[in-house]
């Protein structure tokens, strides 16, 4: 089993049966996981038709947390999987492909803007349900919107915001790292706590193509798959599941947007 592990697509919905139908010709793929910053909201379910692939996607920090909270305690998150093909995957979840078990937490911090309530990054709490969830597979795949930071990932910050960090970020209690290795607190709690290393750790939120690999797990920063990592195509990044005991992340020639 081939996946496509798909980034930040901030509502541009209109564009994902394209790059679904594209990854399966072209990739084999047989599902999707996006990484957060889908674009949840009630307008974007109006938007869509059954999709031809089933997505799985977590949450980032551009989404409606709100929303949705409330179709989480109204259960609406099932009938989306049902009518669509769209599976809403929470914080802390322990999703199960092929056999194989991919822990996925999503949330990020906002580097713009305030941090809201519901929390749209990482908590605690989040952090210590995903431990719970996943500590009795030790998961060889996580998926989460953001990374951990100051553990040689070497994500870059964005110089345009190093005042909205320091307002938003740094002095409401929150360390998104060094600029030149940040990430999100929260996952950077995780990764000290995990006791295993996955083998592939997928990400987004900083809208690049990066890979690193750091204590024997590969870090692979997706992409956007909106455009707005200046790239007219999808990064077409797939997760190899076929052999459930050695998953792989392959980087294959882009998808046309």
């Amino acid at each position: 089993m081939r996946v496509l592990i798909l980034g930040d697509l901030h509502g541009r919905h209109d564009a994902l049966p394209d790059i679904l139908r594209n990854a399966r010709r072209d990739c084999g793929v047989s599902a999707c996981i996006q990484v957060g910053d889908f674009g949840w909201n009630a307008a974007c379910l109006q938007r869509f038709a059954c999709l031809p692939l089933p997505v799985y996607a977590i949450d980032g920090n551009h989404d409606d947390h709100d929303f949705l909270a409330a179709a989480v305690r109204r259960r609406q998150t099932a009938t989306w999987a049902s009518s669509l093909g769209l599976h809403y995957v929470p914080r802390g979840s322990l999703l199960e492909l092929n056999g194989v078990p991919i822990g996925c937490l999503g949330g990020a911090l906002h580097a713009h803007a305030p941090q809201e309530t519901p929390s749209n990054f990482v908590t605690a709490a989040d952090v210590q349900k995903a431990l719970r969830t996943w500590r009795h597979r030790r998961p060889p795949v996580i998926i989460t919107h953001s990374c951990p930071p100051g553990i040689g990932i070497g994500m870059k910050a964005d110089p345009q915001h190093a005042a909205s960090v320091d307002r938003y970020c740094r002095q409401a209690g929150h360390d998104p790292g060094p600029d030149g290795d940040c990430g999100e607190p929260g996952l950077g709690a995780l990764w000290a706590e995990l006791d295993w290393r996955p083998k592939e750790w997928c990400f987004g939120h900083f809208h690049t193509l990066h890979q690193e690999s750091v204590e024997g797990t590969a870090f692979t920063c997706v992409g956007s798959g909106d455009g707005t990592d200046g790239s007219p195509s999808v990064r077409a990044v797939v997760l190899d599941l076929s052999d459930p005991l050695v998953p792989r992340v392959i980087v294959k020639p882009s998808l046309t947007l």
